[in-house]
């Protein structure tokens, strides 16, 4: 960029996208380490915002309608059928995690003495 003359249109754009495919590309990492769906939504929310920013100059008003339409639909799953933070369970929903956790760890139990048992076994012989 030459600071002697304006910046022109592309070069702006060019500048603008780099940078924001790089925050998409963060934000992807960070997805990948955490496996959240608040994550997943703001790697969806960051590329949308990115294609409505760097609409090209041929694109007609039916492709930002439709952007703008999926960020709010992306706020509106945020909204209402996200569990908010420090939102707690019921308690039947938690007596129900808590046996289908125990019967998963009681089955684990016996398949790991059924196999310990084999194990011996053909060890003795």
């Amino acid at each position: 960029i030459d600071f002697a003359h304006p910046v022109n249109y592309d070069q702006l754009n060019d500048f603008l996208a780099q940078i924001l495919l790089l925050v998409i590309g963060v934000e992807l990492v960070i997805m990948l380490c955490l496996h959240l769906p608040e994550t997943l939504l703001e790697v969806l929310l960051y590329a949308i915002a990115r294609k409505l920013l760097l609409v090209p100059k041929t694109a007609g008003v039916a492709d930002l309608l439709l952007g703008v339409l999926a960020i709010a639909g992306i706020f509106f799953i945020k909204k209402y059928l996200m569990p908010k933070k420090g939102e707690t369970l019921n308690e039947d929903e938690e007596k129900a995690i808590k046996a289908y956790l125990r019967s998963r760890i009681s089955n684990y139990d016996k398949k790991n003495n059924k196999n310990n048992k084999e194990v011996i076994s053909e060890e003795n012989n």
